[in-house]
């Protein structure tokens, strides 16, 4: 793949690559030697082949459609995790199984909005990122329309929703979340304003 050329002035419709066994991407893996593919607009990487993804660069002025990594075990994204992935511009991007792992070293410098960022996972594919500080993954702008993580995986993540039009729009979670804090804080402030004018009755008779 990395000696593959691809015109300008072409567009790939399709890559599809599935490696079962590292030896099949070895010579890729094992080289931090960047390549490009140059104009694709939907691509899927499974398995092992998930790790070329972090070789690869697209071209700045190229926008993929739909980008799908799955992976069912952990050593299928190891050698992803040793490298900074820098998404580009995305507009679809689907996280199978353990490829949710890459959210780890996602790197996206884009500000275009995706349209529809999705995470299917087991149970046991969230070891690693549960591990990781709340907020601590930048993902952008996604369509509220097209968001759907777990929400183990959600707070982990920064992102604005917005709507068709391009407007942020709150997330509930979030909204619900700061709501919550707000009335522990009112709820302790009065609990020490009680502690406080019973203090108060005690030592100086203060009604």
């Amino acid at each position: 793949m990395p000696k593959l050329s691809i015109r300008k002035d072409c567009e790939v419709e399709l890559v599809v690559l599935d490696a079962d066994k590292r030896e099949q991407v070895a010579a890729i893996l094992d080289t931090k030697e960047m390549f490009c593919l140059g104009r694709v607009k939907k691509m899927y990487f499974k398995d092992y082949a998930v790790g070329v993804f972090s070789r690869m660069s697209i071209r700045g002025d190229c926008e993929v459609d739909m980008l799908v990594l799955g992976a069912d075990k952990r050593e299928h994204v190891a050698a992803i995790l040793d490298d900074t992935v820098c998404l580009g511009r995305v507009k679809c991007l689907f996280l199978v199984g353990d490829a949710v792992n890459i959210l780890l070293k996602l790197e996206r410098r884009e500000r275009s909005t995706m349209e529809i960022f999705s995470v299917d996972l087991r149970e046991d594919s969230l070891r690693k990122i549960l591990k990781t500080k709340n907020k601590s993954i930048e993902l952008g702008r996604i369509s509220q329309s097209g968001f759907s993580v777990p929400e183990p995986i959600k707070r982990k993540l920064r992102y604005t929703l917005v709507d068709k039009e391009g407007n942020e729009i709150e997330d509930e979670e979030e909204r619900k979340e700061a709501l919550s804090i707000r009335t522990k804080t009112v709820l302790f402030v009065l609990l020490l304003r009680d502690i406080l004018m019973l203090f108060l009755r005690r030592v100086f008779g203060v009604c």
